[in-house]
């Protein structure tokens, strides 16, 4: 399941996480973001349990797309270990998103 985050509980959930997260950032009035939500879904139910995904809504947190500078919907951030280690502005296929997990876990 992706779960839902905002600007109060990004940090404990993502940033403070031992797991690989995939975070879309997306907003509900973008056609491509919600293609890209249901596309994270897809990729979601075949992640390994190292891996978890989640998605924020830009038109109710304003202070996390600041701070990693997202203007762009979808975008697609991964973090590990608290870190941003990769950026994706755009809507990426399915096998794309297992991919980036992949490459991180080996």
């Amino acid at each position: 399941m992706v779960d839902y985050i905002d600007d109060t509980d990004f940090d404990a959930k993502v940033l403070k996480s031992d797991t690989i997260n995939v975070v879309l950032f997306r907003a509900t009035w973008a056609g491509s973001s919600n293609f890209a939500y249901l596309d994270l879904e897809r990729a979601e139910k075949s992640f390994p349990q190292t891996a978890k995904a989640f998605y924020l809504d830009m038109d109710y947190s304003v202070k996390v797309p600041q701070t990693y500078s997202v203007n762009i919907y979808p975008t697609f951030l991964v973090f590990q270990n608290g870190k941003e280690v990769f950026r994706y502005p755009s809507w990426p296929a399915p096998i794309d998103i297992l991919g980036w997990i992949s490459d991180l876990k080996d």
